[in-house]
């Protein structure tokens, strides 16, 4: 009666399985989605909140929270698939819950801000039914696009936090100014182009960044962009090295800002004399970056980034970036990685056993 069933029999015994509900099954596979990206909060089953008014009982179906933000996720179904006639009424309830919860939200995550998100699994929507949840503010997920950041999860680890949060909030227009720091630099020129040089921790550039160039589409074009271009064995190599090894890069992150920063010139004795412009033409500046998530194109050192991102180093090491800020030309864009990617020369087999003289010296 409870729904459990007979999967194998043995001699002396019988093994009896039970499967999970559709709407179970769904929550559950949420739930893990953001675990697994790397969330610091997560709800147990059965959540309950209150609205601190009224003391009325709020039940959360997934709860997810970090620094920067706390997702309120709602999630229904169907048994097989169809409209749902009643999905607008489901809609308008589950606003008056979100908005009942608010200031218990605000409460217990003063510093993060909520994102409300409806997730769906056997439902085809009408057109009315999506006016309704673009009206509540909602962004709305479905089966389809949650296995597709699953695999952008397999694929960069903890990292895909960042690039899911920029995705669900890209036409929200989201400035926060923890997304934002600023760092000291020297601004310089290369090839008729203004370029900034400093370092960051990686996990503030991870916040900013992506990876690919991708059309603003679905979530199974991020997927599919971020297999094209990162390697997930090499992520984990690096992590390995990173973590376990005490190891570093010193060569540079490539990025593009595609939305301007801030610089000032810092006020200091030097700086006012200009004493340096006679040794060089760079100058050194405070730059501030843009408070928003996305702002950043990878262009080379991706698997560097990524390496650090479900580390521990991931706070407390730093970057060398080398950082442009052509945000009006795409194409300067396309010509940096390209050149990056087919004109430089990798280390000759015959250096890399002179090198090994002198590394294993010891050995």
């Amino acid at each position: 009666e409870d729904g459990w069933e007979l999967k194998k029999e043995y001699t002396h015994r019988k093994q009896i399985i039970k499967y999970k509900s559709v709407s179970r099954l769904l929550e559950d596979n949420v739930w893990k989605l953001f675990y697994s990206s790397g969330m610091s909060y997560m709800n147990t089953r059965h959540l309950i909140l209150y609205e601190i008014i009224s003391g009325v009982k709020r039940e959360i179906d997934v709860l997810a929270a970090d620094e920067d933000f706390v997702l309120l996720i709602e999630c229904t179904t169907k048994k097989t698939i169809g409209e749902k006639d009643d999905l607008k009424e489901k809609l308008d309830v589950t606003k008056s819950k979100f908005n009942g919860v608010a200031g218990t939200i605000r409460e217990l995550f003063p510093n993060q801000k909520p994102i409300e998100i409806f997730v769906t699994r056997n439902i085809e929507w009408t057109d009315t039914q999506k006016k309704v949840a673009k009206s509540h503010g909602f962004t709305v997920l479905n089966e389809y696009m949650i296995e597709y950041l699953f695999d952008l999860v397999k694929i960069a680890g903890e990292g895909a936090k960042y690039q899911i949060f920029g995705r669900l909030l890209r036409n929200k227009n989201i400035k926060m100014k923890n997304l934002s720091f600023t760092v000291p630099a020297i601004e310089s020129r290369m090839g008729g182009k203004k370029y900034w040089t400093f370092n960051i921790e990686p996990e503030k550039l991870l916040k900013i960044s992506y990876v690919n160039k991708r059309k603003d589409s679905d979530f199974e074009d991020l997927a599919m962009s971020y297999q094209r271009v990162m390697k997930p064995q090499r992520i984990v190599e690096i992590k390995k090295y990173i973590g376990e090894n005490n190891g570093f890069f010193p060569n540079t992150i490539i990025v593009n800002f595609e939305k301007p920063f801030k610089t000032i010139t810092p006020l200091g004795t030097d700086v006012q004399k200009n004493k340096w412009s006679v040794h060089t033409s760079s100058k050194p500046v405070v730059i501030t970056t843009p408070e928003r998530l996305g702002c950043a194109w990878i262009i080379d050192g991706q698997h560097r980034l990524y390496g650090y991102a479900d580390t521990d180093a991931k706070y407390s090491e730093t970057v060398p970036v080398v950082a442009f800020s052509e945000f009006d030309d795409v194409s300067f864009e396309a010509k940096v990685f390209m050149d990056i990617n087919e004109k430089q020369t990798p280390v000759s087999a015959n250096l890399r056993w002179d090198l090994y003289e002198y590394l294993y010296a010891d050995s």
